[in-house]
């Protein structure tokens, strides 16, 4: 994406690209929308490469996010009229089959974060009971102390 932009960022054609209207900067006039005044664009000549490679990101996230939405609508409905069984739809949703993973996926924890808590040995050290409250033990606020601020930060913000 970033080469994409870089080379975009070079030609007199294209250096207006659409990102929607969280990012976007200015307006323009297209064939659809005559008389936009919506900041749905950003200039890729105005940016740096560091600006390039963040709108990048940005730009792949709201796309995922989209298509994951609507991926997301599609799967639920095939769980729905049982046309894939609940691991399927474990796998999809949650990225995995496992009940203690899947449960804290639910809660909001990211695949990375579960990832992590699993190499360091702490996912039997995390609880939820049946109304999904989080209960941790006193090993896991241990490690939680241990670790570096970001990863505190991250932790504290479910845990």
């Amino acid at each position: 994406m970033f080469e994409y932009f870089s080379q975009r960022k070079k030609t007199t054609y294209g250096q207006e690209f659409y990102v929607g209207n969280t990012y976007g900067e200015i307006s323009k006039s297209t064939e659809p929308y005559p008389n936009s005044s919506n900041e749905v664009y950003v200039n890729l000549s105005a940016k740096s490469d560091k600006e390039l490679i963040n709108l990048a990101i940005v730009k792949l996230k709201i796309e995922d996010d989209f298509v994951s939405f609507q991926l997301n609508k599609f799967i639920t409905m095939m769980y729905d009229y049982n046309l894939i069984n609940e691991d399927e739809y474990n796998l999809y949703i949650y990225g995995t089959t496992d009940i203690s993973k899947s449960s804290l996926r639910k809660i909001g924890l990211s695949g990375s974060l579960i990832s992590r808590l699993e190499e360091d040995g702490q996912l039997d050290n995390i609880s939820i009971d049946v109304f999904k409250n989080v209960n941790v033990s006193f090993e896991f606020e241990e490690y939680k102390n241990s670790v570096d601020d970001f990863y505190k930060f991250e932790l504290n913000r479910f845990l």
